[in-house]
C-alpha cells in the first residue's frame, strides 16, 4: 500500500509538473501573441497617422483650390459686370449717335 501511495505522489507530481510544462509553454505562447497584437497596433496606429496627414494636406490642398476657384469667380463676375457696363454704354452712345444723325439727317432734307 506504501509503495502504491508512493507511485500515486509520484505520479500526481508528474502530473503536476507536466500540468506546469503546459501552462509555462501556454504562458509563453499568449506572451508572444500579445506581443504580435502590440506590433500590429502600432503598425496600424503608425499608418492610421499617415493617413490622417495625407488626409490633412488633401484638405489644405482643396481649401487652397476652393480659394482660388472662388477668386476666379469674382473676377468673372466682375468682368462679366464690367462688360455689361460697357454694352450699356455703347447702347446709349450709339442710340445719341442715331438720333444725332437724323437730326442732321432732317435738317439737311429741310434745307
Amino acid at each position: 500500500a506504501a509503495k502504491a501511495d508512493q507511485l500515486r505522489s509520484e505520479r500526481d507530481a508528474a502530473g503536476a509538473a507536466a500540468a506546469r510544462a503546459n501552462a509555462e509553454q501556454e504562458a509563453r505562447a499568449v506572451s508572444r501573441a500579445v506581443e504580435g497584437a502590440t506590433a500590429l497596433v502600432d503598425e496600424a496606429a503608425q499608418v492610421a497617422q499617415a493617413a490622417a496627414e495625407t488626409a490633412r494636406e488633401w484638405a489644405k490642398e482643396e481649401a487652397v483650390a476652393a480659394s482660388a476657384a472662388a477668386a476666379a469667380v469674382a473676377r468673372l463676375e466682375a468682368a462679366t459686370a464690367s462688360a455689361s457696363r460697357a454694352a450699356a454704354e455703347a447702347k446709349v452712345k450709339a442710340a445719341a449717335e442715331l438720333r444725332d444723325a437724323s437730326a442732321a439727317e432732317a435738317e439737311a432734307m429741310a434745307e
